[in-house]
């Protein structure tokens, strides 16, 4: 018996070793061969399938680091030795698909990286089929045994929360010392970043407002503003291209530019201090130790991300923590249901939708629909809702639309919500342009020039298939496009979809794939910091593109060449940190997305009740405006989760902490 059991425990030891090679292998192996003279060799030097398969694998899943490989093979074999946890049933399903899917959306990822197409993951030939499936086998695997560590860790995680009564005494003390340590925090990024750093957008939102002619930066600038109306568009927010304009004047007024661009960088900044401040005293309301609530200020005060996010001039940079506050103020609701019959809650509520409905143009939309689910779990206190939550946001609408057509605002064009469809059409017509109807071209024709439409199709970006000429060829004809003639072009989108739903999804996956992708296709590195992932600078452009006149008064909104021995600090600080293996996906926003979906499937797997729920949805909803954003895997469509991701932490804890709770009353009811 006792030499059965050393045979039976050595024949586990085997298959665990085996099983790990096999999955780390699959982990790093490269869909494509290593080389095209190995590529062939792979696949020419054998008639049969399998034997290609396993020459080809054998070529490709040679990692460029040996030690890549070991490594990945101790980690895996650790997780199967260790991780023996067998969860609920709706626990194992909720994250076995979840991992699927983020498996599934990855390796997709990586062909269209590669290639443009998902040839090396959809495909009829064994050999390329066979690597990406255990490539796929292996991921799903991998992110389904991890998902298991926060139940399995679960007592260790409880130990962030304190069984004392909640830290804060007096949240007025704790919120202005919170804030003035995270400020003088940030005040070296203030100094090197003055007056401030602006987006594309932004520059564009000040080129509107001082009446400069809109370079083609994005496409329907040229016939937004060329309508003899005004010089104002409501392509951005026109209020806050109004905020952002008038601050400028003020400044120009008491002497520079400078003032009115450091104002908007200060406002900002300080705007965000206040709600992280404002994050942390709630934090301590939910008996997390002081432990807990350090590491997370120091997160505040040491993340590079946030200060630089905070200073920059862009409208995502408002609406980030303004989401983050809309969360807190449900949040408290949920811990205290007298929260909704307080004056002081109400009219923090009241301006946070205002805020939302004004920064941003989806802000409506999240603001509405978070504030219907908030009155299916505030249902005993549902006239507070109404009144304070859903009726606000439909009055700001009104006065938003209202005032915009008193002065005279140019409306923004809803073509700007199709990119998807678009790039659909644009992907169709580049690969099957003789697969048309003459009535499907009579019907495209009036929207678009049809022979312009496959070279400007671009994969990422669908901006060049909204271009009203200008910087661009034309391709979407604004002028003459009518609602009918919107509606017919659904009709022939939705016919043309069945004869290649495969084009369809292709040009879905190309444009959003970066959004849910675990490999990031661009490395980290100084030359981004310009781009919306490391705000430093203002983006390139030609020097006089972007020189305002005012009052007789001439400026540039170009600083980005001041303070370069402190921006030079800053690049190294981020390219050290980025080059750490695990820091670096802090600093990519589809991480917070991933911990998010954790989150969710958490909730449901244990069926947790809907308050929880409640908290969640505006944070999802990002997700949708992500898949339908004009560019793929733009950073700043992920502001609301990086701003949002201490947050996520705590309702992460929340929610393990109701798991073991009910666990706990399960057992002892039994």
């Amino acid at each position: 018996m006792n030499l059965s059991f050393r045979i039976s425990k050595i024949k586990k030891r085997t298959i665990i070793v085996v099983l790990s090679l096999l999955i780390s292998m699959g982990l790093n192996i490269s869909l494509l061969a290593t080389s095209e003279a190995q590529y062939k060799a792979a696949y020419m030097s054998s008639n049969h399938p399998f034997q290609r398969f396993l020459l080809g694998l054998a070529n490709s899943a040679s990692p460029n680091n040996v030690n890549t490989l070991l490594v990945t093979a101790f980690v895996v074999t650790v997780l199967l030795t260790t991780i023996k946890f067998h969860g609920p049933r709706w626990f194992n399903f909720a994250t076995l698909l979840l991992s699927a899917l983020i498996s599934t959306y990855s390796l997709l990822a990586l062909s269209f990286q590669y290639t443009g197409t998902w040839d090396l993951v959809v495909s009829s030939s064994f050999p390329i089929l066979g690597k990406a499936l255990l490539k796929w086998m292996s991921l799903t695997f991998f992110l389904f045994q991890l998902a298991k560590l926060p139940l399995i860790f679960k007592k260790n995680i409880l130990l962030l929360f304190s069984s004392d009564k909640p830290i804060s005494k007096n949240k007025k003390t704790s919120f202005w010392r919170f804030f003035f340590w995270i400020f003088v925090a940030w005040l070296f990024y203030l100094i090197v970043l003055f007056p401030g750093s602006a987006s594309w957008d932004t520059l564009n939102q000040f080129s509107e407002f001082f009446g400069k002619k809109i370079s083609w930066v994005y496409p329907t600038a040229q016939y937004l503003l060329h309508s003899g109306q005004s010089t104002i568009s409501d392509h951005h927010p026109f209020l806050l291209t109004l905020y952002y304009g008038g601050l400028i004047k003020f400044g120009v007024s008491l002497g520079s530019e400078k003032i009115g661009l450091f104002l908007i960088t200060l406002i900002q900044t300080l705007y965000t201090i206040a709600i992280f401040s404002m994050s942390l005293v709630t934090f301590e309301t939910l008996k997390l130790r002081r432990k807990t609530i350090n590491i997370l200020f120091y997160f505040y005060c040491f993340f590079p991300l946030f200060p630089l996010y905070a200073m920059y001039q862009v409208k995502n940079s408002i609406y980030g923590p303004t989401l983050l506050w809309f969360c807190l103020l449900v949040i408290k609701a949920l811990i205290d249901n007298n929260q909704l019959s307080k004056t002081s809650w109400r009219i923090m509520m009241v301006v946070n939708l205002l805020l939302q409905v004004i920064s941003i143009k989806y802000g409506f939309y999240v603001a509405i629909i978070s504030s219907l689910v908030a009155i299916l779990v505030f249902h005993h206190n549902w006239k507070s809702v109404l009144f304070f939550m859903i009726v606000p946001v439909i009055a700001f609408r009104i006065a938003y639309s209202s005032l915009s057509t008193t002065l005279n605002i140019i409306p923004g064009d809803p073509i700007e919500m199709y990119s998807i469809p678009l790039q659909q059409t644009g992907r169709y017509l580049k690969y099957y342009p003789n697969d048309v109807t003459k009535h499907e071209k009579k019907v495209l024709s009036k929207m678009f020039v049809i022979d312009n439409i496959a070279g400007a199709y671009t994969p990422e970006v669908s901006d060049a298939m909204k271009s009203g000429g200008g910087g661009s060829p034309l391709v979407y004809k604004y002028p003459t496009v009518t609602k009918k003639d919107m509606a017919d072009y659904k009709k022939v989108w939705f016919k043309m979809m069945f004869r290649h739903p495969g084009i369809y999804l292709e040009a879905f996956f190309n444009q959003t794939y970066e959004y849910f992708n675990l490999y990031p296709e661009t490395n980290l590195h100084s030359q981004n910091l310009a781009f919306d992932q490391f705000p430093l600078n203002v983006p390139k452009h030609d020097k006089n593109q972007y020189v305002f006149h005012t009052s007789g008064h001439k400026f540039s909104s170009n600083y980005s060449q001041s303070n370069k021995f402190g921006r030079n600090i800053i690049i190294n600080l981020l390219n050290f940190l980025v080059s750490i293996p695990g820091v670096s996906l802090l600093f990519r926003g589809t991480s917070y997305v991933f911990f998010a979906l954790l989150i969710l499937s958490l909730m449901f797997a244990n069926r947790l009740n809907l308050k929880y729920l409640t908290v969640f949805v505006p944070i999802l909803l990002q997700l949708g405006v992500c898949i339908l954003s004009p560019v793929n895997g733009s950073q700043r469509y992920l502001y609301p989760f990086i701003y949002c991701g201490p947050f996520l932490f705590v309702l992460f804890l929340l929610v393990v902490r109701t798991i073991d709770i009910r666990t706990s009353n399960g057992m002892k009811s039994s």
